[in-house]
């Protein structure tokens, strides 16, 4: 954990970089991640052709042999940029475990190594008397105060240098700066994070050749049959009943239209009566409640007065 500043007089201190030290060493490394992210174009047995990662062939050239793996988690390795002719600019040949499809994205995790700006200021005060937190707020706040206390140090008779009266004080920092003077933070559009839009992979229907099926046992053959486009034989044909058949199938229909009748009016009736027997329900619902409510009252008055009787005779003894 990296802290800017960290005196005795601060009254707050705010983490400024968190990381994991490998190694105590004078010339230390710091890097950063980096993902860089592209999506396959052509696609073989093992190998593929991705695009969109790198942006030239001498990039490709740096990450040769590099680890790169899909969101599916089937991992692969860069190969070699590709020909002309079979692809645009920083597009490259990669192996994989598996064959991967369309519609997977390839990622490669790497490090970045970060240049950190180095500062030398020789400090010969730095033995002096550090100076107080109300002319550190003052420092940090206001510059004219500043110039007024170097006055002062000027028209002083003892003729001791300002920095032995008022202590060492470092070069503010950018932060300190910005609170100061009021500025806002700059905002680079391209590191803020964006919503990530997928749409929903669709997978194609398993379709068995005929030749497979055929070999299959009965059991594994599949059973679903599409929807028929021409009528049957039995849709086809004509019927032509008989005088006796027009009688009885007359007689069905009369019977059954009867039969759904009674079972329509029997239908209302248990319609009413479950309503009927609802609101009876809730009525003797209320009333037991009621009924409850009045016994555990006269119940919580009887107990009040037996403790209220309990209560005296306690105090006349």
């Amino acid at each position: 954990i990296a802290f800017q500043r960290l005196h005795s007089t601060q009254a707050s201190f705010r983490v400024c970089a968190t990381g994991v030290l490998r190694e105590i060493d004078q010339s230390v490394k710091m890097v950063k991640k980096l993902k860089l992210v592209g999506t396959p174009y052509k696609i073989f047995k093992n190998t593929a052709f991705v695009k969109g990662m790198f942006t030239s062939k001498l990039e490709i050239a740096r990450f040769e042999g590099a680890a790169i793996r899909t969101v599916s988690g089937i991992r692969g390795q860069v190969k070699k940029a590709i020909k002309p002719g079979q692809g645009g600019e920083g597009c490259f040949r990669a192996g994989f475990e598996d064959k991967i499809l369309l519609s997977d994205i390839v990622f490669l995790r790497a490090w970045v190594k970060v240049d950190v700006p180095q500062y030398y200021n020789p400090v010969q005060t730095l033995l002096a008397a550090r100076p107080s937190k109300k002319l550190e707020i003052t420092q940090l706040e206001d510059e004219e105060n500043q110039d007024e206390v170097g006055t002062k140090g000027k028209d002083d008779k003892s003729g001791a240098p300002e920095e032995e009266k008022v202590g060492w004080a470092g070069m503010r920092s950018v932060a300190e700066l910005r609170r100061a003077e009021g500025l806002a933070i700059p905002v680079n559009k391209d590191s803020l994070y964006k919503p990530i839009v997928r749409t929903p992979k669709v997978f194609n229907p398993l379709r068995v050749p005929k030749a497979i099926q055929a070999a299959l046992p009965f059991k594994s053959k599949p059973k679903d049959l599409g929807k028929r486009t021409t009528q049957s034989l039995e849709q086809k044909r004509a019927v032509v009943l008989e005088p006796e058949e027009k009688k009885a199938v007359t007689l069905i229909q009369q019977l059954n239209t009867i039969r759904h009748a009674k079972a329509r009016t029997r239908q209302d009736q248990q319609a009413k009566r479950r309503v009927l027997h609802q609101k009876k329900k809730v009525k003797e619902a209320g009333d037991r409640m009621e009924h409850t409510k009045e016994a555990r009252k006269k119940r919580y008055i009887l107990k009040g007065q037996e403790e209220k009787h309990a209560k005296k005779r306690r105090t006349a003894d």
